[in-house]
């Protein structure tokens, strides 16, 4: 129990270190951009071209730290405390990158619906359950002679622990798949055009 705790506890160490040399490296791209972006902002507002600055920002969101938190999640079995705990890393990222509003003479900090209307409603949660499906569908089209094959099939040996067992990644992308409705994904899988 205690090396759990330890690892969870190193764990989060990690990804809060991660997050904030993500943000960190993020202000210096910026800065960095800033002066040859005032000068393709005085060019377009010479040509009344329009260019979105929460355009840009979420092009360096997706470019830059979407991929360092989502790395490997294909494998990831994500309980509800994951998933919570993900949309709020993702929001106060968000929010860092977006920055407060000013309405009425007055800061604020953006709320949630400003945010989900940000990124259009693909939050990292969605994200991540998607490419589990995708990589379902992949582990399902390999050859039953390779590990990764025998692993999908393979049934639990020995016995477990006393209490309630952990959900398996298995398990938790057939519930994905039963949220979506999905029928005979094997078959799918199987009859994908390459």
């Amino acid at each position: 129990m205690y090396v759990l705790i330890q690892f969870y506890m190193s764990f989060y160490c990690f990804v809060k270190l991660l997050a904030m040399a993500v943000a960190i490296f993020c202000m210096y791209y910026m800065y960095l951009c800033s002066k040859r972006q005032q000068s393709i902002l005085r060019q377009c507002k010479t040509y009344k071209i329009e260019i979105s600055k929460e355009k840009h920002q979420m092009k360096i969101y997706k470019t830059m730290i979407s991929p360092v938190v989502t790395y490997s999640s294909e494998t990831w079995t994500l309980t509800a405390k994951d998933e919570n705990n993900l949309c709020i890393f993702e929001r106060q990222v968000l929010r860092k990158i977006f920055g407060p509003v000013y309405i009425d003479s007055i800061w604020r900090v953006r709320n949630k619906m400003e945010i989900d209307k940000l990124i259009e409603g693909a939050d990292i949660v969605r994200f991540i359950k998607a490419h589990k499906i995708k990589w379902l569908g992949h582990v399902q089209r390999l050859d039953r002679a390779r590990p990764t094959g025998k692993l999908l099939d393979r049934e639990q040996m020995g016995t477990r622990l006393v209490g309630r067992p952990r959900q398996r990644w298995q398990e938790d992308v057939m519930e994905d798949l039963k949220k979506l409705k999905v029928k005979n994904w094997k078959e799918t899988a199987k009859g994908r055009r390459t």
